[in-house]
């Protein structure tokens, strides 16, 4: 007798296959259950309104790509919400503070120049010049409008994440990001470039000038050096920002894992936000919106560098060959289209079918452990 699945010849009394486990036909001696005619509905014949040939066929949900619904928990987390919170308070904060000018640099500038000798001039300096301490609205804004659009794109990214869209993830957000952080980039790069040329025509000047002592000389070298170290390092900074940026965004595009997100942008937001926060004290000397404005700014860059690192710690996740389950998120996902799974030949080999009762055991055994049945 052949197997009907497989083709392979098993015993005539044999109701399993012993190559693939399928049922075989039931032996000569046994009646065989004759087909039932297939139903054939009459077209002329008119269907009722509830037929089953008026249901649209069912569909089953697509489900969500693991790597993209990672992303999503991860931008939708109370951390990032609060990180984006603090931004906008430290946003709202730097404008209010611009608008009037701080009373109590005024009062400071006037009891330096009074405790100097020169109180009377001061005063009537700043009731003449108080102009230069205001600011139109206009300017302002002009002046804020980067940290306005990045803040923009930051409630974006939330939205995206809280958004039920088994389908993706929307990256207008990250592009907007990104485009940001690319203008700061050009705009650093220029006054790096600008202190650059000072900083040489200074060289030049000190090096013309008589009667400067020589500990003159190291100071001012030496501040000039920590001032362009601080600019390559806010440009390594930025330059690694758009590649995380970019990075995120092509997982979200493709759904393909990747942890290639910098760690030193993440060191860098942990010990650029605890310098801000901790100066944020000094802003108390201007106006409370200062003070408020630096303190938000300080935590906030603190908690995007705790959003960054659990991020890649669950890209990393993924992005391994293949996780305990045998599933690879390195690779495009098809959720519409899975991939069949694959019998494993080794375990073939290894494992036998009873053509008794159908059960699988192992080779070595010689017979079957359930029925007796004889290898």
């Amino acid at each position: 007798m052949f197997c009907p699945n497989c083709g392979a010849q098993n015993e005539n009394e044999a109701t399993f296959c012993k190559n693939c486990g399928a049922k075989l036909a039931a032996s000569q001696g046994e009646p065989q259950a004759q087909p039932a005619e297939a139903f054939t509905p009459n077209a002329a014949q008119p269907q009722p309104a509830n037929s089953y040939t008026n249901y649209a066929p069912y569909q089953a949900p697509v489900p969500e790509n693991p790597v993209i619904g990672t992303v999503k928990r991860v931008a939708a987390s109370p951390v990032f919400l609060t990180a984006v919170i603090l931004f906008t308070v430290s946003l709202v904060m730097e404008i209010i503070s611009s608008f009037a000018p701080s009373n109590a640099l005024v009062s400071f500038l006037y009891d330096f120049a009074r405790e100097n000798g020169f109180g009377y001039e001061m005063r009537q300096f700043l009731n003449e010049y108080d102009f230069l301490l205001e600011q139109d609205v206009a300017g302002i804004l002009f002046s804020s409008a980067p940290t306005i659009v990045m803040a923009v794109g930051l409630w974006l990214i939330y939205a995206a994440a809280k958004k039920p869209n088994a389908s993706g993830m929307s990256s207008a957000g990250l592009t907007v990001a990104k485009v940001m952080t690319i203008i700061s980039l050009v705009l650093i790069s220029i006054v790096t470039a600008l202190f650059a040329i000072a900083f040489l025509g200074v060289s030049v000047g000190l090096n013309y000038a008589d009667g400067i002592p020589d500990f003159a000389f190291g100071i001012v070298y030496g501040i000039m050096f920590v001032v362009a170290v601080a600019f390559v390092l806010y440009i390594v900074y930025l330059a690694k920002i758009i590649q995380s940026l970019n990075t995120v965004k092509n997982t979200v595009n493709s759904g393909i894992a990747s942890d290639k997100v910098s760690g030193f942008v993440g060191v860098m937001c942990y010990i650029v936000g605890v310098i801000t926060a901790l100066n944020s004290i000094s802003g108390l000397l201007f106006s409370v919106p200062t003070f408020l404005s630096s303190l938000c700014s300080g935590v906030a860059t603190v908690l995007f560098g705790v959003v960054l690192f659990r991020y890649r710690n669950a890209m990393r996740a993924f992005a391994r060959p293949a996780n305990f389950y045998g599933m690879n998120y390195s690779q495009p996902y098809t959720p519409g289209n899975p991939a069949a799974p694959q019998a494993n030949p080794a375990m073939q080999a290894q494992t036998v079918v009873c053509q008794r009762c159908g059960h699988t055991y192992g080779a070595d055994q010689p017979a079957c452990p359930v029925c007796g049945q004889p290898k």
